[in-house]
């Protein structure tokens, strides 16, 4: 046990590694963005390609697809894209240098989480077993080690965790301004990833309040342990503020937050997500796994004494549920399309997990054997989902949706020899998404998003510039809006038609 306690911490990692290896992370390492979601998946390596390219600041993100006019565009803050587009300069352009700095993140994230249990419950056995369960979920892992934004902002988020504790138990001002870093830095990639760190503010700031009102301390020492929050909150602001500002000076409306409240649905259309979301289960969790967090969650909730009500951790954990139940109410027909939306609500699996080992700790510390042995059910239930996280993983990465030809990657190296510059302009008709296929063969121009299916829309970008037309959907070939350029074709690259517009 001494052992286990000296190095637990190299023990969690090496943990963490083996999870990665078993969820084929060192096999997909390289593989180009493809599978579910391969959509949003190319918007992220789009907008690194640009800054590696265009050596663009960091406030000015840019796509491939030309959008307004130049391509650019900003959603979440773009400085995962930046730091990526950084290791491209020293390693080159590829797969492997993007997911290998998201699945360092993430992994960092893990370790902080079981640093922030271990802390709280003073037992690094529980620690490891609910931090190694997190990363059990499906969409973690495949997310992990993908391209999209959100599990890296949930990694922030168990950072901001472990240092907001440090605070409070310690007082160092220094674990404080790291803790508002990190929320800022997780809030700016997705805002939904704040839920749980509101919770802590509302019962921390009611804390607070109290203690001013019994004159436990002075109104200046109150504003004074405000300051941090409430300018971490206005750098949020202020960069919300600002992508809504470059997107309105830019023409385009591409990136944006939009609500989509179950009171807005019909009572079909509701049942609808409720059948999609039954159907995604599979990828949130195990199912057996599930089922117990639902317990647990009601083990937790349910209060079984006055003198637990007095305590922070329920109020946390109760505002925590409230944010779920209200992220889920307002986003609720998101969830029939994309499963990456719940990723932020994840942090609910450690959360309840931790209170309720905090909760009950004073059973399963009575007697040892009582700790072990809920231990030791604990880890076949975590071996279990480790079993199915990686069954899952493999048949998400192995995953083909027909939305990606991947011999335009091949294309994009041979561009030259067919006549073509990479500076020259595209238009894609048969790509309804915003830069799958003009990342894939890095040229910039205009898809279906763009209504170019449009005959006027169509020639507007051709006076524009537009030089090549490109077809790699064989259903297309016969498509009337090809006709006119059918005696300019460039050439067929293993299916892929290129047409010379000019």
């Amino acid at each position: 046990m001494k052992l286990l306690n000296r190095f637990s911490g190299l023990i969690f990692v090496l943990f963490l590694v083996l999870l990665g290896y078993l969820y084929s992370y060192f096999e997909i390492i390289n593989d180009p963005a493809d599978g579910i979601h391969v959509w949003r998946q190319t918007d992220g390596l789009s907008i690194a390609q640009k800054f590696f390219e265009e050596g663009n600041s960091l406030f000015k993100p840019e796509m491939h697809n030309r959008l307004g006019g130049e391509g650019k565009a900003a959603g979440e803050f773009p400085f995962m894209y930046y730091i990526v587009s950084i290791f491209y300069h020293i390693f080159g352009v590829h797969n492997w240098v993007f997911r290998s700095v998201w699945i360092l993140t993430s992994m960092i994230g893990y370790y902080f989480l079981y640093r922030f249990c271990a802390d709280l419950l003073k037992d690094k056995i529980w620690a490891m077993l609910i931090s190694l369960f997190t990363f059990t979920s499906p969409i973690l892992i495949v997310y992990g080690a993908s391209f999209l934004p959100d599990p890296i902002a949930l990694a922030f988020i168990f950072i901001a965790w472990y240092y907001l504790y440090k605070y409070v138990n310690e007082r160092n001002r220094k674990h404080l301004v790291i803790t508002c870093i990190f929320v800022v830095l997780s809030a700016t990639l997705k805002i939904t990833s704040l839920l749980s760190i509101l919770a802590f503010a509302v019962v921390l700031g009611a804390s607070l309040l109290i203690k001013r009102i019994r004159w436990q301390i002075s109104t200046q020492a109150l504003i004074y342990k405000f300051i941090p929050f409430v300018i971490s909150f206005l750098v949020i602001f202020a960069w919300y503020y600002y992508a809504s500002w470059y997107n309105k000076v830019n023409e385009t409306s591409y990136f944006y937050l939009r609500s989509a409240p179950i009171w807005s649905l019909s009572s079909q259309e509701i049942n609808e997500v409720a059948l999609r979301l039954k159907g995604w289960s599979r990828e949130y969790f195990y199912a057996t796994g599930l089922h117990c967090l639902y317990a647990f969650a009601l083990l937790t909730i349910i209060p079984i004494s006055k003198k637990e009500l007095k305590s922070p951790f329920y109020w946390i954990y109760f505002f925590s549920i409230l944010g779920f139940i209200a992220f889920v109410a307002l986003f609720y027909s998101q969830f029939s399309y994309h499963d990456y939306y719940v990723i932020n609500l994840l942090f609910i699996i450690p959360l309840t997990l931790i209170f309720w080992v905090k909760k009950y700790g004073f059973i399963l510390q009575k007697r040892r054997w009582i700790n072990y042995t809920f231990q030791g059910l604990f880890l076949v239930l975590l071996i279990a989902s480790v079993i199915h996280g990686k069954r899952r993983a493999e048949e998400r990465f192995a995953i083909e949706t027909g939305w990606l030809d991947k011999d335009l990657y091949e294309l994009r190296e041979q561009l030259e020899s067919y006549g073509m510059d990479q500076n020259d302009l595209v238009l894609v008709p048969h790509d309804p998404s915003s830069n799958i296929t003009l990342y894939a063969i890095n040229m910039n121009g205009w898809t279906a998003l763009n209504s170019i299916r449009e005959p006027r829309i169509f020639q507007e970008k051709i006076d524009q510039g537009a030089k090549w037309l490109i077809v790699s959907d064989s259903s297309y070939y016969d498509n009337s809006i090809i006709d006119p350029y059918r005696d300019k074709l460039q050439l067929d690259f293993k299916g892929i038609r290129v047409y010379n517009l000019q």
